[in-house]
Formats: structure tokens, sequence, C-alpha cells
């Protein structure tokens, strides 16, 4: 096996905070972003 053959598994966690706004910043974020959130 070579070295660029391997995969890497990762993730990235944002946090937006909006003080004094009454806004959904979730979904505009997060539907082109195509998030999958698996079914409980």
């Amino acid at each position: 096996m070579h070295e660029n053959d391997r995969s890497a598994r990762y993730s990235l966690l944002v946090s937006v905070r909006v003080p004094g706004a009454n806004i959904d910043t979730y979904t505009p974020i997060a539907n082109p972003l195509a998030i999958r959130i698996p079914a409980a």
C-alpha cells in the first residue's frame, strides 16, 4: 500500500452564535451542505 492510498475520517464542528437575533441560522447553512442526520 502506498502512502497516498490511505483514507482518513474527519469531522468539522462549527458553532454560530447570533446574539439578539431571532432568525434561523441552521437551515440556510445545513441545506447546501446536505448534512445527513441518521434516523434514531
